[in-house]
């Protein structure tokens, strides 16, 4: 889901389930705000990039849950201090934009 234009007057953000966000904007439409606008989804590639992305986070961590398909939680702890383990975040971001520009078609 994209939303157009001023997008905190709208009852509904991207974080909402796709059903909650339909009918609160339906809602809203009646009430003359501007319309939300959702766009298709290629689920397969979508899933198929975040597979890549978590293959990626496994590189550097034993331990990791996905929490959805798009999230995952993972621990450096182990990696000793705090500037190292911001150094595998910075690799894990490094490593996971050459996946990102397939989202966008």
């Amino acid at each position: 889901m994209t939303v157009p234009g001023e997008q905190e007057k709208l009852p509904c953000h991207s974080c909402f389930p796709n059903g909650k966000a339909w009918q609160l904007s339906e809602e809203a439409e009646k009430k003359g705000a501007q319309s939300v606008i959702f766009l298709p989804v290629n689920m397969e590639l979508y899933s198929d990039v975040s597979e890549n992305v978590f293959k990626i986070v496994e590189k550097y961590t034993d331990l990791s849950e996905p929490a959805s398909i798009d999230e995952i939680y993972f621990d450096l702890s182990k990696s000793g201090s705090f500037k190292k383990a911001e150094s595998i975040v910075k690799k894990i971001q490094k490593g996971s934009q050459i996946w990102l520009p397939f989202l966008v078609q």
